[in-house]
C-alpha cells in the first residue's frame, strides 16, 4: 500500500455501475429500458459435463436461454412471462425468454450460466448477431 501512497487501508466507495449512459452509445429502440443488477449463478439444470439440451434435462426446464426478473420490474417494463427480452451491458448482449418470478428481488435479474445456444433465438438489436449470447 505504501507504494500507492497510503500506509493504512482506506475506504473507497464502490463505482456507480448504473451510470452507463456514456458507455452505451446505443440509440433507444422504443422499448422500455431499466438498469438492473445482473447475476449469473451456477447452472441450475446441468450435471457436470452433461449438456442440458437433451430430452431428460429439457423436461426439468423451459429449454433455451432464460433470464429471471422480478414481478415488479417486469410490470414496470411491460414484460410478461415467456416474453423474448434482450439484456445488454458494456460487454455484449443476449436474447432470452423472461421468467417472471416473485423469488427475484426488484432491481435484480439473473441468468444461470452455461445455457445452451438453442436454434431459432431472435437476433440481438444491440450486436446484430443471433444465437443467444453475443
Amino acid at each position: 500500500m505504501r507504494a500507492f501512497g497510503e500506509s493504512l487501508v482506506a475506504y473507497r466507495p464502490p463505482i456507480d455501475t448504473r451510470s452507463v449512459s456514456e458507455m452505451r452509445q446505443i440509440p433507444p429502440n422504443g422499448f422500455p429500458e431499466k438498469a438492473l443488477n445482473f447475476l449469473t449463478p451456477h447452472q441450475k439444470w446441468g450435471i457436470h459435463s452433461t449438456y442440458s439440451e437433451n430430452l431428460l434435462m429439457l423436461t426439468l426446464s423451459r429449454g433455451g436461454p432464460i433470464v429471471w426478473i422480478s414481478e415488479t420490474d417486469a410490470r414496470e417494463l411491460t414484460i410478461v412471462d415467456n416474453d423474448w427480452v434482450e439484456v445488454f451491458n458494456a460487454n455484449g448482449a443476449l436474447t432470452a425468454r423472461a421468467v417472471v418470478s416473485q423469488r427475484v428481488p426488484p432491481g435484480m435479474t439473473m441468468m444461470y450460466h452455461a445455457q445452451e445456444r438453442i436454434m431459432n433465438n431472435p437476433g440481438s438489436e444491440v450486436t446484430g448477431m443471433r444465437g443467444g449470447h453475443s
